[in-house]
């Protein structure tokens, strides 16, 4: 009896596993499929303009003047006799995304929202 019920719990313990091994599968179909319909929906965008916003993105940050003290805020602290900064803050996050967006928009034109309307038909 004893036997027989170890038998039966391995056996059992097999088959879960089994099971384990294909819902960690399907979780995986599913996340393949979930991101296909997620991709589906976004605009596409031709790897020529992709490389062309990366290039205006490198050259704002690589035009950004980080080398100006106002740009931080620093947080000093004392170790014993000895002071040293304990923290840097960036304050101008929002000068640096101004002129990457100045950057990447002055690669293309921008459509206004009537301009959309060459998806729907005419009248």
């Amino acid at each position: 009896m004893k036997e027989t019920l170890e038998l039966e719990i391995a056996k059992l313990q097999k088959v879960v596993a089994q099971h384990e091994e294909q819902a960690e599968d399907l979780r995986k179909d599913l996340g393949d499929a979930q991101r296909k319909l997620t991709d589906y929906s976004k605009p596409k965008i031709k790897s020529e303009h992709l490389t062309e916003i990366q290039d205006a993105i490198e050259v704002a940050i690589d035009d950004f003047d980080f080398s100006m003290g106002d740009n931080y805020e620093f947080e000093f602290a004392m170790d014993g006799d000895q002071v040293y900064v304990d923290r840097v803050d960036f304050n101008e996050e929002s000068a640096l995304a101004y002129e990457i967006y100045a950057r990447v928009e002055d690669l293309f034109g921008v459509a206004d929202e009537s301009d959309d309307d060459d998806e729907s038909p005419s009248e």
